[in-house]
């Protein structure tokens, strides 16, 4: 590539009896080495008991060595399915053979049931050491069965936890114990108890639900979530409750209800409630959306009504009038109109959408207006291979933009 580039490069990968060797060589084209990579390992097994690793590899950038990686994967799973193990270990030197990463890692789990959804534990454990910025070693379990479950996890510095004296300040436990149960249409999960520790000092506690339930027929749902965050001293630092109903008289796509609630307490900023719904029918639906402050004053609020129809090939809904509020005062209106027409033999559509928004003043001053239409037409069977396409537009935004475009 004139004035840029001008080398020759080849790579290799050789394989069999479960060993590889890769080699790549990139020349400069007066015979300098510009980059050399080389890795050889192993790989073996079946579908539920395989591995691969690297045993030896280094990477050289002009003549100088980079670094150099070692690694293993492997998972192995009994035939009964009611164990597994997967393991993952890497690490990487830098070209004067230091240390730059290492990490080990296991991931176990076991089940003494027949189905393992119904009992079984997971157990894990990691070891990060980078050089100058982490180096630690963790341990994790969960346990569950009979709609419980417990889950422990702890942290240490050092990649040889035994050595570290306890306690530290420096240790990161967490313990954590709920409930779960239901079926596909009617489920929950609860966290009953939660502490977070550093060294001999409560960092923080939680608690917390979601649950979700679905009528039989279809016709009725709802979704609940709650938590509660404490600091270590219990002093609330979060608290959110939240639930999403809806409900239809007949065919959910015909006709339905649908409303929203939700209450956030966030420390020292956030402190309010907040409600809505969309109800829609007979080619008509209306949504309101309101959000209040603790003590009842109404930060925002608004509100629309619109109509919609057609089917898939012919549709369209409009916005016939809507308003925002905000601390109590009107911000603005709004209305729109939306639709789409394709012939069913695909020959010919259009597109349109058009808006029209004024501001809150005694005398509405208009904010915007557009206007927006799209064509298409095929006078043949295959549209990809001939068609025309129009575009019309006429958008003003106060004392921004007025224009006409077409293309």
């Amino acid at each position: 590539m004139v004035d840029s580039v001008n080398w020759d490069a080849l790579g290799l990968l050789q394989y069999g009896s479960h060993n590889y060797r890769f080699d790549s060589y990139n020349y400069y084209v007066d015979g300098s080495m510009m980059f050399l990579a080389h890795a050889v390992g192993g790989y073996g097994g079946n579908w539920n008991n395989w591995f691969a690793s690297v045993t030896e590899s280094f990477l050289y950038i002009t003549g100088t060595k980079v670094g150099d990686m070692t690694g293993l994967i492997s998972a192995a799973v009994d035939n009964s399915g009611d164990t597994a193990d997967m393991v993952l270990n890497v690490r990487v030197n830098d070209g004067n053979d230091v240390q730059q990463l290492l990490t080990k890692n296991s991931l176990g789990w076991s089940s003494s049931a027949e189905d393992w959804l119904q009992t079984g534990s997971i157990a894990a454990a990691t070891t990060v050491d980078l050089i100058n910025t982490v180096n630690f070693t963790g341990t994790g379990a969960m346990n569950y069965g009979d709609h419980l479950y417990n889950v422990d996890v702890r942290v240490v510095p050092g990649t040889e936890p035994a050595t570290v004296a306890v306690p530290s300040d420096n240790i990161f436990e967490m313990h954590a114990d709920g409930g779960y149960g239901g079926n596909w249409n009617n489920w929950w999960a609860s966290l009953t108890n939660s502490d977070i520790y550093m060294g001999d000092s409560k960092y923080g506690d939680a608690v917390g639900m979601i649950q979700s339930e679905v009528s039989s027929s279809g016709d009725i749902a709802e979704i609940a979530f709650y938590t509660l965050v404490n600091d270590g001293s219990e002093m609330e630092q979060l608290y959110t409750n939240n639930t999403i109903d809806w409900s239809t008289t007949s065919s959910w796509d015909q006709a339905g209800y649908m409303s929203v609630s939700s209450a956030l307490r966030l420390v020292d900023s956030v402190n309010w409630v907040a409600n809505g719904y969309l109800q829609y029918a007979d080619h008509a639906y209306s949504l309101k959306a309101a959000e209040f402050a603790i003590d009842g004053f109404n930060n925002f609020l608004v509100n629309g009504n619109g109509r919609y129809g057609g089917n898939w090939n012919s549709w369209w809904a409009s916005l016939t009038e809507s308003a925002v509020y905000l601390s109590e005062s009107l911000f603005g209106t709004a209305t729109g109109y939306v639709s789409s027409d394709v012939t069913t033999s695909f020959d010919t559509g259009v597109l349109t959408f058009s808006a029209l928004a004024f501001d809150g003043s005694e005398v509405p001053v208009m904010e915007l207006s557009t206007n927006n239409t799209v064509t298409w037409a095929s006078p043949i069977a295959d549209w990809l291979t001939q068609g025309d396409i129009n575009i019309t537009s006429t958008t003003q935004v106060a004392d921004i933009l007025d224009w006409d475009a077409a293309g």
